[in-house]
């Protein structure tokens, strides 16, 4: 597979806001379904532009659609990548299937 783009899979922003961040700073939070397709490792990551961020400071658990899974979802070190952790290794790993996850950053 490759790299997350928004144009070619589906991205459903289901809320957004603004919320107060460090040094009385505003960050976007976003909350996506996002449909991935062996999607979400460290090869096959998600940009954090495809997500609207310059760059994403957290993340939280991603759920299946059909509550079956709980992923942990984290930014990369330096924000530019959210990535989906795999089980037991906390490694990151590759999903399919529909999610829905609360992701939050500095906006484009």
């Amino acid at each position: 597979m490759s790299t997350f783009a928004a144009s070619s899979a589906t991205l459903t922003t289901v809320d957004n806001y603004l919320s107060d961040g460090p040094n009385g700073k505003k960050h976007s939070v976003y909350i996506f379904d996002i449909v991935l397709a062996t999607q979400g490792g460290g090869t096959n990551y998600i940009p954090a532009a495809q997500l609207n961020l310059a760059k994403i400071y957290g993340a939280g658990s991603a759920i299946k659609s059909d509550d079956s899974v709980i992923v942990p979802v984290s930014p990369s070190t330096d924000g530019s990548k959210l990535l989906f952790g795999g089980g037991a290794s906390n490694a990151p790993a590759d999903y399919t299937g529909t999610f829905r996850v609360r992701v939050w950053g500095r906006s484009l």
